[in-house]
């Protein structure tokens, strides 16, 4: 028969220590910051991330004012034609 202490440590559990290196210490830091982490903004610098009010409505103006001339294209489109719609 084997005798238990065997299988049980000498020394009593506790929690095993990590060595974390500077780098992946500040890469987590980095990463923790959800504002920051963005895969497509990964690699862009930091100046081009902050935009002002003004350049943030002026781009879902004109992303609105595609939408609505691609709607009034389909509907030249289906009202009038594909020969009809192009040459409007």
């Amino acid at each position: 028969m084997i005798s238990r202490s065997a299988y049980a440590p000498d020394e009593p559990a506790g929690e095993a220590l990590q060595r974390v290196v500077k780098v992946r210490r500040d890469y987590n830091t980095w990463v923790a910051s959800e504002t920051l982490e963005d895969y497509a903004l990964r690699f862009t610098p930091r100046s081009a991330r902050r935009w002002s009010d003004w350049r943030v409505a002026n781009m879902a103006f004109g992303a609105a004012a595609f939408l609505v001339l691609e709607a009034v294209g389909a509907t030249l489109l289906v009202d009038y034609g594909f020969i009809n719609a192009f040459w409007a």
